[in-house]
């Protein structure tokens, strides 16, 4: 690709079947002008600690959805009207040469859900990513996501998502 865009799919491949779970293009940014910082304090004071949300990975599994234990990062969940903050937590994240290690996407994604109107009889699963823009060079094994609900038209939800290091720092959106 360019100097500036990676695609990027995230598969699997059995039996010479491949299928596509996750696809994109990744926009490689040098640096910010000034670095960009969140309050992770502040913003935790804002929002209320979701306490159901201990049992994801394992709620997942009953669905049908069963997520390895390097894709089950999302360790908790704080959540106020349309906006969440996540704490992930990854070990061995950069033993593999990735620009955006496939765990933490997914872990990313998985706040989300925090977003999504439960219903009885479906799952709702965020499946699409339009872009992300990179500040770091690789992520920390610990990290933060603020997820935003951007738009909401019929059963289509957008989010923005940041990813956020441990210090505040703006890693990638």
């Amino acid at each position: 690709e360019s100097s500036n865009h990676i695609k990027f799919e995230l598969f699997s491949e059995a039996s010479g079947n491949r299928t596509i779970y996750v696809q994109g293009v990744a926009n490689l940014s040098k640096e910010l002008k000034e670095e960009e910082r969140i309050n992770i304090d502040s913003l935790q004071s804002k929002l209320t600690k979701v306490k159901e949300f201990d049992n994801l990975y394992s709620n997942l599994k009953k669905a049908g959805f069963n997520y390895g234990k390097s894709f089950q990062g999302l360790k908790e969940l704080w959540k106020s009207g349309s906006e969440v903050l996540g704490k992930i937590e990854l070990e061995n994240i950069n033993s593999e040469k990735f620009i955006l290690n496939p765990g933490i996407l997914d872990s990313a994604l998985h706040s989300t859900i925090g977003l999504i109107e439960k219903s009885d009889s479906v799952m709702e699963l965020p499946f699409l990513l339009k872009g992300f823009n990179f500040y770091a060079k690789e992520l920390p094994e610990k990290l933060f996501v603020h997820a935003k609900l951007a738009s909401s038209i019929d059963d289509i939800k957008e989010f923005d998502l940041t990813l956020i290091s441990e210090s505040g720092i703006v890693l990638a959106k």
